[in-house]
């Protein structure tokens, strides 16, 4: 797994990978500009990675800037969680146009649930967990294999994510953290939407979701 720092708001992109086949996908596009787009495609190339899908962790605009742009030039298809896709296609809703100044939306064309998911079964044994709160169709990616999870913006480090947006909910976050991604492995590296790596056992240790 590669990261690439993405200019707008600090959003962490991910270009995923299995190394025995090279089919891969990315997460959480959020490019702004031209140079954002250009790093993502030069891991992919410099990793001879063919790129099969595009995720998303959630829907708000500092994520999906550059799904179109990267969809069209690797003619994949966009898979989210089913309850997103109405904040995707609402430009109030996914901050776009509040924060942007611009209209963004994204259809999505492949709509999931929480699950093993087999649609990935060439790049590994990758679990979606549901995480709503900071949106009511946040998820998480969790390779079991590589003991990864890119938590989007429902866990950061010693942080969580905002539930005063559209669809977000401060119980529903601290249930998702404490009984969905608490329940991980300690030594699960936790590579967030914003801000740096951590692990599940510092976050237990730490994370404000556990004295609040």
């Amino acid at each position: 797994m590669k990261v690439v720092k993405i200019n707008c708001d600090g959003e962490n992109c991910y270009v995923c990978f299995n190394e025995s086949n090279s089919y891969g996908f990315i997460v959480d596009p959020g490019c702004a500009n031209e140079d954002d787009f250009q790093k993502i495609i030069s891991v992919v190339k410099n990793n001879n990675i063919t790129v099969k899908f595009i995720f998303l962790t959630h829907g708000h605009f500092d994520h999906i800037l550059g799904v179109e742009q990267i969809k069209q030039y690797f003619d994949v298809p966009v898979a989210v969680h089913q309850s997103e896709i109405m904040l995707l296609g609402d430009a109030i809703q996914n901050l776009s146009r509040e924060m942007f100044g611009k209209d963004i939306t994204v259809n999505a064309d492949l709509a999931l649930n929480e699950g093993k998911l087999t649609i990935a079964k060439t790049m590994g044994n990758i679990m979606l967990i549901h995480t709503p709160g900071h949106t009511s169709g946040g998820i998480c990616l969790y390779d079991e294999d590589g003991g990864n999870l890119i938590s989007g913006d429902t866990l950061f480090y010693e942080s969580y994510g905002r539930t005063d947006v559209y669809t977000s909910d401060n119980a529903a976050i601290f249930d998702s953290i404490k009984n969905k991604l608490f329940g991980l492995p300690g030594g699960t590296k936790v590579y967030p939407g914003h801000g740096p790596l951590t692990t599940i056992a510092y976050e237990i240790r730490n994370n404000p979701v556990n004295f609040e």
